[in-house]
């Protein structure tokens, strides 16, 4: 799955699968970034269903429905994002655009109905998102994704809003319940399998697998018991057990391959307000957190320099990660890097230029 706008994991060659790894957690922070921040730019419009025909608002996390057995979780704060400076600067006026072109666009058109016929004031009500990846590392067809975005929603509103305005699927989406509560399935133009529905608390929950949606239809505390998912910082991603041992398993011949299996997870967070963004790689043993430093100072940092020249062009900010420093903090390694307002301006700034290039392309297409 695209982890954003013309942006794909890199392929694992040599000994880069855990540079790979690295890659990927900073790619997928990058596309749920970009996703959130084009949902809640929209510019507000009246609704179209009347509110008091519509069930109250219930306040709603994200985070709290993500299911069992992911690969990779990921969860930001949107709102918090949007007030930054660098990114009202450079990156509203982008979705400022596309809102603008929406009378003619008519799948950003079918957004627009489906939010309003829903109750949703998308800058108003839409405060956090999730994300659950499974088979990140094998074949397309086979990857299973699952996106959760909440707020301040109406529960058993998005279903039939959407069989009132869906236009991308072959045929009206069925509808049936589950749970009591309705749930749509359809096939879209591109032959995709979509589950949508809400969970109790309103969450909108969006798959294309059936397991992933009954996972996530209920809150649970999956988020802190299976992933240890940070949820203070604006932004968190974490790469399981499973999805490290098949990066490094695709790395081929590595000297240090020993080393490196003792990766329990990858745990990245990062901070547009505070200029941060850390990655922090658990082991079993402080021993080993050590020896992750010696490899990463002999041969992994070089290897991260190379790679972030390499993506410079499709990773805004990668460079502020080159000049982080390691240490080891328990039983982990930990990366931190430390940036500034200026950091945040050219990264936000380099994003809308590939943003402007993708919409050239027809790739910004909802």
């Amino acid at each position: 799955m695209p982890a954003g706008p013309g942006y794909r994991p890199p392929k694992k060659k040599g000994s880069g699968g855990l540079i790979a790894a690295i890659v990927v957690a900073v790619l997928l922070l990058g596309g749920i970034v970009t996703l959130m921040i084009f949902l809640i730019s929209r510019k507000s419009g009246p609704i179209i269903a009347d509110p008091s025909s519509l069930p109250p608002k219930q306040a709603s996390v994200a985070w709290k429905h993500l299911p069992s057995g992911c690969d990779v979780v990921m969860r930001a704060n949107v709102a918090q994002m949007r007030d930054v400076p660098a990114v009202k600067t450079h990156l509203m006026p982008i979705f400022d655009e596309i809102q603008s072109e929406a009378a003619t666009d008519p799948d950003a058109k079918s957004v627009d109905d489906l939010l309003k016929s829903s109750g949703i004031d998308a800058k108003a009500d839409l405060k956090d998102f999730a994300v659950c990846v499974k088979g990140l590392n094998g074949p397309e067809s086979q990857q299973k994704f699952l996106f959760v975005i909440a707020g301040d929603l109406r529960p058993e509103t998005v279903v039939a809003a959407w069989e009132k305005v869906d236009r991308r699927s072959r045929e009206k989406p069925t509808i049936s319940k589950s749970d009591g509560r309705m749930v749509g399935r359809a096939t879209t133009t591109e032959g995709d399998h979509i589950i949508a529905g809400q969970a109790a608390d309103g969450a909108i929950v969006l798959t294309n697998d059936e397991g992933l949606f009954a996972g996530a239809a209920k809150d649970s505390a999956t988020y802190q018991s299976e992933y240890a998912l940070p949820t203070a910082s604006e932004a968190a991603v974490v790469v399981g057990s499973s999805a490290m041992r098949e990066a490094l398993a695709g790395g081929g011949p590595n000297p240090f391959l020993k080393d490196v299996s003792a990766i329990q997870r990858i745990v990245g967070t990062a901070s547009l307000a505070e200029a941060r963004v850390e990655l922090r790689l658990s082991t079993t043993s402080a021993k080993e957190a050590k020896s992750l430093v010696d490899i990463y100072n002999l041969a992994l940092g070089p290897m991260l320099k190379q790679q972030a020249l390499k993506s410079k062009d499709k990773v805004p900010g990668m460079q502020v990660l080159v000049n982080a420093k390691p240490v080891v903090d328990g039983n982990d390694f930990v990366l931190s890097a430390q940036g500034t307002a200026a950091d945040v301006e050219a990264a936000a700034k380099e994003l809308a230029r590939i943003l402007r290039e993708e919409r050239k392309k027809g790739a910004m297409a909802l």
